[in-house]
Order: C-alpha cells, then structure tokens, then sequence
C-alpha cells in the first residue's frame, strides 16, 4: 500500500493541538501492527512513502521512508547502524549534529503535523533516538505520548535470525539496548506498554487500553481492527520460562523481558531494576568495547566480507 492510499484510510482524530504518538519498540516487536492499529483509530502517517510490504511483513511496515533514512543517518554520524549494539555517546544529543537532525525532522513532518494534528511515527530506531524527538517536541510545542511494545526476546531473536542471519546473542544484547533505551528515555511521559501476544489475541481490545492514555478513538472501528490484525503471521513462539535456558537471555534479558510484562500487566516496577542493568551493561562495554573493536579491525583486513559481523560491530566515525 503506497502513501496515499494509506492517508486515504485514515480517520480523523479527536486532539486539540498537535500530538505525536512515538511507537518505540524493538524491531520484530508488532510495531507495524500497532501502528497500523493507531492509524485506523484517528492518527495520520507521516509524509512519504511508505516502506514496502514484504514477505516478512506482508501487511506493511507502516513507516515513512523518508523518515528511516533521516533517523539512519542520525545513527551514521555516530558510527552506527539499526543493529549495532553499543550505545551512543552520552553527550550526542547537545552536540550541533543533532540539533541540525532535529531541524531535518521537524521540517519533514511539519506540513502533514499542521493538516492532521494527529501523527503517529514508528521505527524502532526511536527506541535509541527518544531523546531527540523530546527536545523536537518541546521546542516546537507538540504534545507527545509514546507506545513501548514487547515481545518476548526469544521471538524476536528467531524472527532476526530467520530475516537477517542475525546471531542470537547479538539479537538478543540488541533487544536488551533498545528496550533499556526507550523505557529510560520515554519516562515522564503518558505512554503505554502493549505485549505483542495480547494484540494478535485481541486487537480492538489493545486499542481500547491505548484509548485509555492516548488521544485515539477506537469506537466504530473496530471491525476494521479485528479485520487487519491477523494471528497468522505469527511465526515464532516462545514463552518466559525459556529464557532461563538460554544463556544470553538467563539473567539481564529475562529480569528486562519480567519488568515490561509486570508494566504491560498494569504494575509499577521499580525503575531501578533497570537502571541497575543499564549500568552494568555500559560498564561491560567500556571493558570490552576496545577489544571488540579491535577484534573487528583485524578481522576486517583479512576478510573484508564478514557482514554479520562488520553489521553487528560498525566501523567508529568521527562526527
């Protein structure tokens, strides 16, 4: 479906003021259902077109083109890519580089903000790029909510390694950043924690939970809802007592993956618990990180074609 017909399904939407929906989950997580599911409930897409159904997702991706390469680009003037699995510097965000980014993406958005109001944005990369959109947001007076999907890591480890090759550890260390991430970074703000299990089992009932919070009517569609999530394109299964098998998902993966159930359940976790993660595993980078990357320069010179491995540890670039 191209970008046109898809604003052609859109409803119109309830808010006073323009609002920005941020649907922040790791990739292979329901994102693009969900945010299907919001687009049907009054929110417009952004401007661009859209990226292509494929055979992993026949049902589209739901996100502007555009949009994807910009946020790539982001990453690029750090040295990363959508799968690299170290975090970005903690001072990106104050640096001139990302102010210029943020100028980028409010200029793209801008026109479809001002006729819609009402604008849900996904890509997973926001997940590691919250931060720049709340600085957006609050320079240019836009209310923002965000969605954090989950799905459990196991699953989406098989799903990467079935799209892109993706070795399970580095799936799974990607999956732990970019939950760390977006529930660190969206904290303060009106979001909403939906489990990919319980919107393939009832979907006008997740969009009645993410009415509950956000500026969507899901009243009048949910025929059409019920019509287009589809439990059939589940392809992997897994269950949170598996992850103690494994051993890169036994301890922070499983205590991360038990913290956004609880949430996604309604309780109120303790952040700490993550925030102690998120501090041991940057203490672990900082000791391994060099060895890591000069594992990869070695490797690089005597095998120039390892992209699993070059994709998983990107080349450093200065900004």
């Amino acid at each position: 479906m191209d970008a046109d017909d898809a604003e052609a399904q859109t409803v119109t939407g309830p808010p006073e003021g323009r609002h920005i929906i941020l649907v922040a989950g790791m990739h292979r997580s329901g994102t693009s259902a969900l945010t299907r599911v919001l687009n049907l409930c009054g929110a417009a897409l952004p401007p661009g077109k859209l990226l292509p159904a494929n055979d992993e997702n026949p049902d589209g991706f739901w996100e502007s083109e555009p949009l994807v390469h910009l946020h790539d680009d982001v990453l690029a003037a750090w040295g990363l890519e959508w799968n690299s699995t170290r975090e970005l510097p903690p001072a990106w965000i104050d640096s001139d580089v990302a102010q210029t980014f943020q100028d980028r993406i409010y200029d793209f958005i801008a026109p479809t903000l001002a006729e819609n109001q009402l604008l849900v944005v996904k890509d997973p990369r926001l997940c590691l790029l919250m931060p720049l959109w709340r600085r957006l947001a609050q320079a240019h007076g836009i209310a923002l909510s965000v969605v954090l999907p989950m799905r459990n890591p196991l699953e989406v480890a098989a799903s990467l390694a079935r799209r892109d090759g993706m070795p399970q550890a580095q799936a799974l260390l990607l999956w732990l950043r970019h939950v760390l991430q977006a529930e660190r970074d969206s904290r303060g703000m009106d979001r909403c924690f939906i489990h990919y299990e319980a919107l393939l089992h009832d979907g006008p009932g997740v969009a009645r939970t993410l009415a509950a919070t956000l500026p969507v009517r899901f009243e009048g569609h949910e025929d059409a809802i019920a019509a287009f999530v589809n439990p059939e394109r589940r392809h992997h299964l897994a269950v949170a007592a598996d992850l103690g098998a494994v051993a890169a998902a036994a301890g922070w993966v499983a205590t991360a993956y038990d913290w956004g159930r609880r949430a996604e359940q309604g309780e109120h976790p303790a952040p700490a618990i993550l925030d102690e993660i998120h501090a041991a595993l940057h203490a672990a980078e900082a000791i391994f990180r060099p060895i890591l990357d000069g594992y990869v320069d070695r490797l690089a010179a005597l095998q120039p074609q390892a992209p699993v491995v070059r994709a998983a540890w990107p080349e450093r670039r200065a900004v």
